[in-house]
């Protein structure tokens, strides 16, 4: 189940997938629920939308939320898990010209085909981000029995599978939990993943124009596990990223495992496994997981849910360490205020530079993140955050001191024209303010995308 905000306002819905029987035909459809008339309804069961060919009937995986157009509107990616030429990945949207928000109506339409989405595969983990494009919302599904995909945003609503030539095919694996992150601060989008009982994945996008991403997994981080979610957050607030794996216990006893993966100056980041104390459950029937900070105290909580193969509780586990570190998390809003999935926030920090979360509206397999970009702090100091929409627009402020320790809500520019100008920054150690007020690694090439208002592959982006 996932929440997203498929009528463009705050009221929620609920998105319901079905995973049984294991692939092709399911014996019952997806729902979609909006809370309307007092109570969740089903949009799938409504009569404007029965004879549409949008209540999937397959045997689902994962969903996700894609603004594809760059418009605050989104549409649901599907990763259905086919049975030869029966269950492609769907893609679903409102259809506007066929609905009437005031009365309720929302019509939906499967666009997968003309997106180029429409392919068949055992679909596993779905991600949703500025992966490869600069802002626009990108796609990456890590399947089983067959390559993953890289949908690349053409920047008219449709996508290029890109996996092949970027190096992230990985096609002899079997994909299941997915994240996104920015590991070595460069700037540029990372994608680590867990494979079923096969080695686990870190690709790092290459500082080249040709988008090559490198697998840096460790021996010991690649370790095969029956690995079900991978979560990549800071639970100490300490600044640096660290990445959980949560397995179950197939076949015998499976630990949970958590890694930090921190940024080195001269190379490639160091990974480190950490001791994961009462979290490592090796007895788990894990079934999914989610960081989020369910008190409010800016301290992620980790929660595991259970299943599956027997009847186990739900976890919830919360970090001793770094009870004194500073944090700063940071809320994007559409301009319709809904949650701004796909949206990318970059805070710098005077000591470490710019520190990079996508707000993903996927987030990985069988479960979803929260809509917040966290940063831990540790010791540091943010001195400004910068805000990008898939459309390219962008917002920009400097931080005070007093909003350390806080949560911050960044609403979309509303001033069609505004053009934002961008703040002094302290880039922070390991990183140079070039001629143009921009941070730029010293090794990395990181470039603040901030400048002003301008035009790109047909939709409003930064210019550079």
């Amino acid at each position: 189940m996932k929440p997203h905000d498929l009528c463009l306002s705050r009221t929620l819905s609920l998105s319901l997938w079905n995973v049984s029987p294991h692939q092709g035909r399911a014996t019952y459809s997806d729902k979609l629920f909006k809370f309307r008339n007092g109570r969740f309804e089903d949009l799938l069961s409504d009569d404007i939308n029965e004879h549409r060919d949008v209540a999937n009937r397959m045997a689902g995986r994962s969903v996700a939320c894609v603004d594809r157009k760059g418009t605050g509107r989104y549409a649901i990616y599907i990763a259905n898990y086919a049975s030869g030429t029966v269950g492609p990945h769907g893609l679903i949207e409102m259809d506007e010209t066929a609905s009437d928000l005031s009365q309720g109506v929302i019509a939906l339409s499967s666009v997968a085909e003309q997106a180029g989405v429409n392919k068949f595969t055992g679909g596993r983990g779905v991600v949703v981000g500025p992966i490869v494009s600069q802002t626009l919302s990108d796609v990456f599904c890590d399947n089983e029995y067959g390559p993953n995909f890289l949908f690349r945003n053409n920047g008219d609503g449709t996508f290029t599978d890109v996996a092949q030539q970027t190096g992230v095919e990985d096609p002899m694996q079997h994909g299941r939990g997915v994240a996104l992150a920015d590991f070595n601060r460069d700037g540029k989008t990372d994608i680590v993943y867990g494979n079923w009982n096969g080695p686990h994945r870190l690709y790092m996008q290459q500082n080249n124009r040709k988008q090559k991403f490198k697998d840096i997994a460790s021996q010991k981080f690649a370790m095969p596990s029956p690995v079900r979610t991978v979560i990549v957050a800071d639970f100490d607030n300490d600044n640096e990223l660290e990445v959980f794996f949560n397995n179950i216990a197939y076949r015998g006893p499976s630990a949970n495992r958590l890694f930090r993966v921190s940024r080195r100056e001269h190379g490639d980041p160091q990974i480190e496994e950490l001791n994961v104390g009462e979290a490592s459950e090796p007895e788990g029937r894990g079934t999914g997981a989610v960081a989020t900070d369910f008190d409010g105290d800016g301290h992620l909580e980790l929660l595991v849910s259970h299943g599956e193969s027997a009847a186990q509780p739900l976890s919830v586990y919360k970090v001793n360490q770094g009870s004194t570190n500073s944090w700063l998390r940071v809320i994007p809003r559409t301009k319709f205020g809904a949650f701004a999935r796909g949206a990318k926030v970059v805070v710098y920090t005077k000591k470490t530079g710019p520190h990079t979360r996508i707000i993903d509206g996927g987030s990985g397999y069988l479960c979803e993140m929260e809509p917040v970009a966290h940063f831990g702090l540790g010791k540091d100091v943010a001195t400004n955050v910068e805000v990008y929409w898939p459309d390219g627009r962008s917002v920009a402020r400097p931080l005070e001191p007093s909003e350390m320790n806080s949560v911050l809500e960044i609403h979309y520019p509303r001033d069609e024209e505004e053009i934002t100008a961008t703040t002094e920054i302290e880039c922070g150690h390991g990183f140079a303010l070039n001629e143009n007020g921009r941070c730029t690694g010293k090794l990395t090439g990181f470039v603040s995308l901030l400048t002003k208002t301008g035009y790109e592959n047909g939709c409003k982006s930064p210019s550079l």
